[in-house]
């Protein structure tokens, strides 16, 4: 075996046995005592394109491709017909989504040597990041001409097709992508994700299963599944798929992110810890608490060690029910099918035990990932509200009210959490056909009992308008509630009331104020039944 020394008993001046010993050292998997020898090799001698290119190699393998990319640039430049570092060069610049120079690099290869189905393949590859698909599909089926047999040729062409919205396509392609590698987890997965477009649910489950059966701890694998589960209505193994997506993609380490952490979020976790510490929730809380008395973090490094902290309170089914027993169930069913547009409150919606557990799963729970520039967090099924008590309130309150939910399927469930005086969610309407939105902050934290719950609005969004613009096009909504003439109604918040109404209508937060400390944050559930196409009839928009 050459010694770890070797690089320096060479003759400083002898390029070609540095570049041989680079080459040793590479085949030995010591990529970086073969950098050290390629670099020495082209200091010897700055024309030697060979050593210039197997140092780009060397490079690239260690992960470094955007120091790779001038080794093989100056190796092509010293031997243009050198065919290999075009084709390296063009994919450390696809690394590097330099796409267009990548798309040059790869044409150069086909100069040089026409039948490379390599080259055709990655060509196809940087032509479809430029979304030039009718050039990438023809140079990926002419990768598929010459090697028929390669899977990933296949899986390209699919996500081409998939791309150009040619469903059908694309899936003969992923098809024949997985016929010939049963492994290749993206053609499944993508495979999936197309029978879920073209609405094969059956199919697309059956793909999502292999997926993961394959990579049983990719939190993304079981999110699709459970996404096509929901959207199929087997609601309850739904929900068991959403909580190991949380358990999986929770119990890693936060990644950094490059914005800035909002105070809202610094104030919110700080007293959450403060909470899981106190009641004894977490001994990771406690430790964290008191490393933080004595040693202060500043806010990014406060949230990365937080988000680190995985954690589940409660969330458990109880006995005998979650929704309280009412008699005047007829008459909200009658109140809800007569009244223009339906929208009907029920106070006193869960039971004395359901409701305390739900605000013991809200407040000890860490699952409040998602951030909102108004000032407040939420959490969604995929995120760690797909508990089983959430599942049991939805599945009670359809079945309380069957008149009104008509064995819709619940599609969605999630929860915001609010900050004192910071404003609530903007004018919207939600992609569902019922909508139910329930309160479950103790009535004392609220400062002013007239306020501080939801604003509905008497016109529904446009049928002609997509999710994006009546969910996120505030101005756009604004100006259409003016001009149609729409009326508010404001339904105060309550303790354990829930106003339950057709989903295409606008609603917004009823901006709150509420008392500071973390036991007085306003929480409010949010459960949606059906499709936008099954909602109820209602006044022309």
């Amino acid at each position: 075996m050459v010694g770890m020394t070797a690089v320096h008993r060479v003759d400083p001046g002898d390029a070609k046995r540095l570049d041989d010993l680079g080459t040793l050292y590479l085949n030995a998997g010591r990529t970086e005592d073969a950098i050290a020898a390629y670099g020495r090799a082209v200091a010897a001698r700055d024309d030697f394109a060979a050593a210039h290119f197997h140092l780009g190699t060397a490079l690239h393998r260690a992960g470094r491709p955007a120091q790779a990319e001038p080794c093989y640039r100056r190796a092509i430049a010293l031997a243009p017909e050198l065919a290999d570092a075009h084709h390296n060069l063009g994919i450390v610049l696809q690394q590097l989504a330099k796409h267009a120079e990548a798309e040059a690099a790869f044409r150069r290869v086909l100069l040089l040597d026409p039948r490379s189905t390599a080259a055709h393949f990655h060509l196809g590859v940087s032509l479809a990041a430029q979304n030039r698909l009718d050039a990438a599909i023809a140079a990926l089926r002419m990768a598929s001409t010459l090697e028929p047999d390669a899977a990933p040729v296949h899986l390209y062409l699919g996500m081409a097709f998939q791309q150009r919205h040619e469903r059908l396509e694309a899936v003969a392609c992923y098809r024949r992508a997985v016929e010939l590698d049963p492994s290749l987890t993206m053609a499944i997965h993508n495979l999936g994700y197309v029978l879920r477009e073209l609405g094969r649910l059956d199919e697309a489950i059956h793909w999502f299963r292999r997926a993961v059966a394959l990579h049983p701890d990719a939190p993304g694998a079981h999110r699709a599944l459970a996404v096509s589960l929901r959207d199929r209505g087997f609601t309850d193994e739904a929900f068991a798929a959403f909580r190991r997506t949380t358990e999986l993609a929770l119990a890693k380490p936060a990644k950094r992110t490059d914005h800035p952490i909002p105070p809202h979020r610094i104030k919110h976790d700080r007293e959450q810890l403060d909470y899981l510490a106190e009641n004894g929730l977490l001994a990771a809380a406690v430790s964290l608490r008191d490393a933080m008395a004595r040693t202060p973090l500043p806010s990014e490094r406060f949230h990365e060690r937080f988000a680190a902290l995985f954690h589940i309170e409660g969330g458990e089914r109880i006995e005998p029910h979650a929704i309280n027993p009412r008699d005047d169930r007829a008459a909200m069913e009658t109140r809800w099918a007569e009244s223009r547009p339906p929208i009907v409150v029920v106070d006193d919606l869960l039971s004395p035990r359901a409701l305390e557990e739900l605000r013991r799963f809200c407040r000890g729970s860490t699952i409040w990932r998602n951030e909102y520039r108004d000032g407040y967090l939420g959490t969604m099924m995929e995120s760690g509200f797909a508990q089983p008590l959430i599942l049991q309130i939805a599945e009670e309150l359809a079945a309380a009210f069957p008149k009104i939910f008509r064995r819709l399927p619940l599609l969605q469930a999630w929860a915001f959490k609010y900050d004192s005086t910071l404003h609530g969610i903007g004018v919207h309407a939600d992609f569902a056909a019922v909508n139910v939105n329930f309160w479950i902050t103790p009535d004392e934290a609220n400062l002013d009992p007239r306020r501080g719950g939801l604003v509905i609005w008497d016109r529904p969004a446009p049928l002609g308008w997509d999710f994006e613009t009546y969910n996120r096009e505030i101005g756009a909504i604004r100006e259409f509630l003016a001009r149609s003439g729409a009326k508010p109604l404001t339904v105060p918040h309550r303790a354990n009331r829930a106003v339950i109404f057709d989903s295409d209508l606008f609603h917004e937060t009823d901006d709150p104020e509420f008392k500071e400390g973390y036991l007085n944050r306003r929480i409010n559930i949010t459960l949606l039944y059906g499709r936008r196409a099954e909602r109820p009839a209602v006044l022309p928009g």
